[in-house]
């Protein structure tokens, strides 16, 4: 009686994690889609509702959307502004402009040392394909033997010529915290991967791996 009932609460396990496995994906993309919207409401919602009821007369409203709030417009409203945003950045003028918003930032005690760490950060990352880490590498860290990802930031070299790589390792599961090391150039490990494709990598905790390291 005992193998058969032991048996019983093995598959039991085994088909509750499955379903949990499966079930994961989709409720963490609920949740952040649910933390999305939540966001937009809190900072749009007024905005929105107000501008439905200046420019929809009150009859014409559905019952539901009776005081001008209609789910799910603020977010709308939130990608048309993140995309009104780009196109001027996008402009030299335009971009210089909104950079006074990062003057304000650094301005103020406490926030500037956050908002600082998570601009350099963005910046070194940087746009689809125009990314300021140079290149992927795999160097010897935290000891030998141990190969780590790392992002070339800049190059050096010592007083007797030897080329140097700075190497930020980024540090999960925050890759915006990390350590900058310098190693030098023979002893990195050049790859073909883009800065976009190690970074998921280092999102997913490895398991976007490619079957095959491309080493360079």
């Amino acid at each position: 009686m005992t193998q058969p009932t032991k048996s019983v609460f093995a598959r039991f396990r085994a088909a509750l994690i499955r379903g949990a496995l499966f079930i994961l994906p989709i409720w963490l993309c609920v949740f952040v889609v649910g933390i999305i919207y939540n966001l937009c409401e809190s900072w749009l919602g007024g905005l929105t509702a107000a501008l439905v009821t200046w420019l929809i007369p009150a009859d014409w409203l559905p019952g539901f959307a009776a005081n001008g709030h209609i789910p799910g417009l603020s977010m709308l409203l939130a990608f048309g502004l993140l995309s009104v945003i780009g196109f001027v950045a996008s402009w030299q003028i335009g971009r210089q402009g909104l950079r006074m918003f990062d003057l304000l930032f650094l301005a103020i005690p406490g926030v500037s040392t956050v908002y600082s760490a998570a601009r350099k950060m963005i910046d070194a990352i940087g746009e689809p394909g125009q990314s300021r880490f140079k290149k992927v590498v795999l160097i010897d860290w935290p000891g030998p033997g141990i190969k780590t990802l790392g992002f070339v930031t800049n190059e050096t070299e010592t007083p007797d010529g030897t080329k140097q790589y700075f190497v930020f390792v980024p540090t999960m599961p925050n890759p915006t915290s990390g350590f900058v090391v310098v190693v030098p150039v023979s002893e990195a490990v050049e790859t073909t991967m883009r800065p976009e494709e190690a970074l998921k990598l280092c999102m997913s905790l490895g398991v976007l791996a490619p079957p095959v390291l491309p080493l360079k």
